[in-house]
């Protein structure tokens, strides 16, 4: 009987047998990334005063001046280009650093660079012979002018407190950093 009052209703009103597949359901459109998440942080270190022994420069976030650069001699230093910037925690600047900033420390910035087997970083010192390839930072550099004699760069530690955090909190959080030398 139950077979014959089915049949009836899909004569009446169509159907079959077998449960109709649920539709499909359209999946949502990605979420848009915006665009300061998708972009790396850009840094750029501008060269202003190469001299005999070393070469000043001014270091950018955006359009704001943080701090002043300080490298060996051109030749010596990193060729202009962009590099992307990590964070190191193996080492001997690395432990020094530790030791010295405790739990603010994270990682040295290193300068990822393939003209270079030696790790090169942003960092604190004053006087370019102490800088072996990377790049130091400071306030004032007192003997801009002076482009024959070895120049220094002072408050050195104050600079890298404005500008460390500023780069490991994004390297930590897995984005993308690069420095653009010029």
């Amino acid at each position: 009987m139950l077979n014959w009052l089915r049949n009836l209703l899909r004569t009446l009103f169509g159907g079959s047998d077998k449960p109709a597949p649920p539709a499909p359901v359209p999946a949502p459109p990605p979420a848009p990334v915006p665009a300061e998440e998708s972009a790396p942080l850009t840094i750029k270190l501008e060269r202003y005063s190469p001299g005999h022994a070393d070469t000043l420069g001014k270091l950018w976030i955006g359009s704001e001046q943080v701090c002043l650069t300080l490298e060996e001699a051109p030749g010596k230093s990193l060729p202009a280009g962009t590099y992307r910037l990590a964070l190191r925690t193996t080492g001997g600047k690395h432990t020094a650093y530790a030791y010295r900033f405790g739990d603010w420390h994270r990682g040295m910035i290193q300068i990822l660079s393939p003209q270079s087997s030696e790790p090169r970083y942003i960092h604190i010192g004053n006087d370019a012979k102490y800088a072996y390839g990377s790049v130091l930072v400071g306030k004032e550099a007192p003997q801009a002018d002076q482009t024959q004699t070895p120049r220094e760069i002072w408050y050195s530690e104050e600079a890298y407190k404005a500008l460390y955090p500023r780069i490991a909190d994004v390297l930590a959080a897995g984005k993308p950093v690069q420095l653009t030398i010029v």
